[in-house]
């Protein structure tokens, strides 16, 4: 009886979390999402697919130092990223619309900015949550949808923006 109810227990987080356990590693088709960015406009990651590169750079929020820094080198070369044929969206897992709003402004940040998405987009790409609720991360995805890099950020050692160059360049 116990064996039933616990694979009946499983059945269940599976078909109700179907993204648990399923993280998606380099070299797998990347999740689709939709989501608005701080003005309201919907991004989809789809739309993007036979087109360009896509970058996807998960951070905490404003008030994170090293987070910003990370933003701002990325504003820096954002010029060699758009040459790269690449999108750039930095997606914040633990900020809201008007603190995407305060580090777009306060950083002169010009490429996309999306505030906390729900958690399933974070947890299906693999992205675990950690130090003040937020996930760190940067994926890579090519023209084809395929994931090509995966980076699961620390505190300590966030994604360099000349490793994302590097990373750009191999897959054009």
């Amino acid at each position: 009886m116990k064996k039933i109810g616990l694979t009946l227990l499983v059945f269940v987080f599976f078909v109700y979390f179907p993204s648990a356990g399923q993280s998606q590693e380099v070299g797998d088709n990347a999740p689709d999402f939709s989501l608005a960015d701080a003005s309201g406009k919907e991004v989809k990651l789809s739309d993007f697919k036979g087109k360009k590169n896509v970058v996807l750079v998960f951070y905490q929020w404003h008030s994170c130092r090293r987070c910003r820094e990370q933003l701002g080198e990325l504003q820096e070369q954002i010029t060699e990223i758009i040459k790269l044929n690449s999108e750039l969206i930095a997606i914040s897992s633990a900020g809201d619309k008007d603190n995407v709003e305060r580090t777009k402004s306060s950083l002169g940040i010009t490429y996309t900015l999306i505030p906390t998405p729900n958690r399933k987009v974070v947890l299906d790409f693999g992205l675990k949550y950690g130090h003040g609720g937020a996930a760190l991360g940067t994926i890579i995805i090519d023209k084809k949808g395929l994931i090509r890099f995966k980076s699961l950020d620390k505190w300590t050692s966030l994604t360099k923006t000349s490793e994302i160059i590097k990373e750009l360049q191999v897959i054009q």
